[in-house]
């Protein structure tokens, strides 16, 4: 089954926008839940929970791509996009389908937020790859965790400019990606 054929004909009959799959992940992608497609192995409520530290904040997991639509009683709902690939961890999170969201309004914010990571996930598939960094952006304005930090890991030693200061972003994630955006161009 074309896991991202279903994927986005779901999200269009919401108004919900295109996520920014890469498109070496398209083929891979499955549903792995209800509302919840990946090319590995997920857990849509620990996506909503903004759960971390998430492995990949842990060790070097291999690249992956996940989408959620998932939460808990009447008005806890979220889409939550998890997109690691080479040197960039990004996790982004936005409310949308509570009983009581003006959904309309939520829709235009899940738009937003895939606009916003869209340039984020194109640098990341021609950035650089050291093999010991990866730059770590998280955005949910419902959990408020919006900020950047380098993450190094074990391996073979190479020049890398990678900071490891927590940097936090605007609210606005538009800002807060094209922020790391730059910084992820300037990763050698």
């Amino acid at each position: 089954m074309d896991g991202f054929g279903e994927m986005c004909r779901v999200f269009d009959k919401y108004g919900l926008g295109e996520p920014p799959v890469p498109e070496r992940f398209r083929s891979r992608l499955v549903r792995v839940d209800k509302c919840a497609y990946a090319t590995r192995l997920i857990s849509p409520f620990e996506m909503y929970m903004f759960d971390y530290p998430n492995p990949a904040m842990r060790s070097w997991v291999p690249d992956y791509v996940a989408v959620s639509h998932a939460g808990h009683g009447v008005n806890s709902y979220a889409i939550t996009y998890h997109l690691v690939s080479g040197p960039l961890i990004l996790f982004a999170q936005t409310l949308y389908g509570g009983v009581y969201e003006d959904n309309e309004l939520a829709a235009q914010q899940v738009r937003r937020m895939f606009q916003a990571c869209a340039p984020l996930a194109e640098a990341a598939e021609s950035a650089p790859n050291c093999g010991t960094h990866r730059l770590l952006v998280m955005h949910s304005v419902f959990r408020g965790a919006t900020f950047r930090k380098w993450l190094t890991f074990p391996g073979p030693r190479t020049p890398c400019p990678a900071y490891t200061e927590l940097v936090a972003l605007r609210d606005d994630p538009f800002h807060a990606t094209k922020t790391a955006t730059r910084i992820l161009q300037g990763h050698r």
